[in-house]
């Protein structure tokens, strides 16, 4: 009897610290292994905008820079086409990771850029809410958007700031912010002293506005203010509660425009945009949407969705553009009223201009091959793109 108690003892001394050494289920433990998941292959919307002075097939573009700023950082890109659908965009919504509302010259008010952003918002607001976490990304005309969606109103205010490059005066708040935690110290330095920060606007939204608008003070803190001169201006916010970022400045020019003088390129100003780019695509990478692999039945080669296996860009696309000017002047892309992407490029180093499907086949390069041209009319004012030797390296640099 004794030796039987003493076996039973032995083994529940044993058993206990056995106990100790297993997690415990609990919400809290749940919630950290969620945290630790990662998604390594996020894919991140791009939103597109009206051409200024729209023609035939020819309504919409996304600048060269931002795809690029974010593929830099290890993302796949997707064009968000304007005037589609509610149901395409939910679809497409429930497809990617996060979104990018770029700068540009269109409304904030009534436009398709702002008609698709403001169903992205909700959309992402809804999710953030119930757990699905997805983040958006606002710069310049898309920073302006954010604080009009979020007010409901149109506060922004006249500034000198169009064309210059400014150090950034940081807040408290920037001290315990998402976005600028990762930042080395040495960066973080030379971002509040040098001109980093190229900023291209002529609205701001002015730091006494934002003090006296509780919509605003509520969600977003301040990370980063500026000024002209005359009137302080918010710079850089993130959502107190929401992976909601905006700069009113480019991060992604310093690193990928190269046609104006004011645009730093300083080894600090191109840490900026990769620091900023990595940021961004982290918080892509907590998202676990997926696309979904379609096959087009017209085509005499299966179609699927390129990000979905891993190419750059091979869509089928009814018309490229080129300059009239010059075949190399690297610029963008435009979209058809009713849909469409980005072109391809042929073996023979062309652009498909016709919209057979069957060129998909052909196809070699994708985005590489963005070497077609044309002039974007922006705010009343030609913005012409940097001229690119045709027998180099094909880039996909454009302003705006």
């Amino acid at each position: 009897m004794n030796f039987t108690l003493r076996k039973m003892v032995v083994a529940g001394l044993f058993f206990v610290p056995l106990l100790l050494c297993l997690p415990l289920n609990s919400s809290a433990n749940r919630n950290e292994q969620r945290n630790e998941q990662r998604n390594d292959r996020p894919i991140v919307g791009v939103l597109a905008q009206e051409v200024y002075l729209p023609q035939r097939n020819e309504t919409s573009y996304i600048a060269a820079s931002y795809v690029k700023f974010l593929e830099a950082a290890g993302a796949r890109v997707v064009p968000v086409t304007i005037n589609q659908t509610l149901e395409e965009y939910k679809t497409l919504f429930n497809s990617i990771n996060g979104i990018l509302y770029p700068g540009g010259g269109v409304s904030i008010i009534s436009s398709g850029y702002q008609r698709a952003a403001k169903i992205f918002y909700e959309l992402a607001i809804e999710a953030n809410q119930r757990g699905d976490y997805f983040p958006v990304w606002g710069t310049c005309l898309g920073f302006e958007l954010l604080s009009y969606l979020t007010s409901g109103k149109t506060l922004l205010t006249s500034t000198k700031t169009s064309g210059v490059s400014l150090p950034l005066n940081f807040t408290d708040e920037s001290k315990d912010s998402r976005m600028f935690k990762g930042f080395p110290a040495e960066l973080m330095k030379d971002l509040a002293t040098e001109p980093l920060t190229e900023n291209s606007h002529k609205w701001s939204l002015a730091l006494l506005t934002y003090d006296t608008n509780e919509e605003l003070k509520k969600f977003y803190k301040v990370l980063s203010t500026n000024t002209d001169g005359n009137i302080e201006f918010v710079s850089t916010m993130e959502a107190y509660d929401f992976p909601i970022y905006a700069t009113q400045w480019h991060p992604e020019k310093n690193a990928f425009e190269w046609g104006r003088p004011y645009i730093p390129h300083t080894p600090s100003a191109v840490k900026t945009t990769f620091y900023m780019a990595e940021f961004f695509v982290s918080e892509a990478r907590k998202n676990f949407h997926s696309l979904e692999v379609r096959v087009r039945a017209d085509a005499s080669e299966e179609l699927v969705h390129p990000a979905a296996r891993g190419d750059p860009f091979l869509f089928p696309f009814n018309r490229s553009v080129h300059s009239k000017k010059s075949p190399c002047q690297v610029v963008g892309l435009c979209w058809p009223a009713g849909g469409g992407a980005f072109p391809i490029q042929t073996e023979e180093g062309g652009m498909d201009v016709g919209g057979d499907p069957s060129a998909a086949g052909r196809a070699v390069s994708g985005f590489d091959g963005w070497n077609a041209g044309r002039e974007v009319r922006m705010q009343n004012k030609m913005e012409r793109a940097d001229i690119v030797d045709c027998r180099a390296p094909v880039s996909r640099q454009m302003t705006g």
